[in-house]
């Protein structure tokens, strides 16, 4: 499994998803899921709560770090099932790193 660090601030940007139900269109609006949908494969998240994840990928953060030391951002990944292409690598950090 191919796992691809991101900055959360380049990934999800300004969009807010606090204080509503929310859809699929609300997550599509995520620059880091429009780009995994692209790449990768469709949105399969659908209710609140669940991991944000599509056919072949998923959004994971592991918050182990954050909570044992100070000033430490958690290591928040795309994790992919399938190998990708160099190419789809090299944009993935160019734009979210």
């Amino acid at each position: 499994m191919l796992e691809l660090e991101f900055d959360i601030n380049k990934a999800y940007t300004d969009v807010v998803l606090k204080g509503k139900d929310l859809s699929k269109r609300d997550y599509m609006q995520l620059p880091i899921v429009q780009w995994a949908v692209k790449n990768i494969g469709e949105l399969q998240t659908s209710a609140v709560g669940e991991i944000l994840h599509g056919d072949g990928w998923e959004i994971y953060a592991d918050w182990q770090d954050y909570i044992n030391k100070v000033d430490v951002k958690p290591r928040v990944v795309l994790k992919c099932k399938h190998d990708l292409d160099s190419r789809l690598i090299t944009e993935f950090w160019m734009r979210f790193q």
